[in-house]
């Protein structure tokens, strides 16, 4: 029993860290770049961002996945990182629902790393509301 326990406060560790630091690098982003609160809670509700020509906005994804080492500068995806950030945040997904997901929205041709991350970012969305549905 004493092994479940620390097993579990462990985890709950892992989750409350994971939502903290992406917390912060969220807000250290919206104030780097000047985002408005509006976007983040357009995006958040409907899966993009009201004016999908503001380079800014879509620069905040970029630079939140590079605070949270999902991305360098040129916004290569590391996959595995997103995939388990993903597997933290939402335990009751698994590994067979994010994957392919992931990979797929993954597949990008975009050359700027603000149009990759945010249509990256705008397709997990997209698949998450979709699956939220079902639910």
């Amino acid at each position: 029993m004493k092994d479940l326990s620390f097993i579990l406060f462990i985890t709950f560790c892992g989750l409350t860290y994971a939502a903290i630091e992406k917390e912060q690098a969220v807000t250290d982003c919206v104030t780097e770049l000047s985002i408005d609160e509006e976007i983040r809670a357009h995006f958040k509700n409907h899966g993009e961002i009201p004016d999908e020509t503001d380079k800014n906005a879509k620069c905040l994804f970029h630079c939140v996945s590079k605070k949270m080492d999902f991305t360098d500068e040129d916004g290569s995806i590391h996959k595995e990182k997103v995939i388990d950030y993903i597997m933290q945040k939402y335990p009751d997904l698994n590994k067979a629902k994010i994957e392919p997901v992931v990979l797929l929205c993954g597949e990008r041709s975009e050359t700027d790393p603000c149009e990759k991350w945010y249509e990256f970012t705008k397709c997990q969305l997209k698949a998450y509301l979709e699956y939220k549905k079902t639910q």
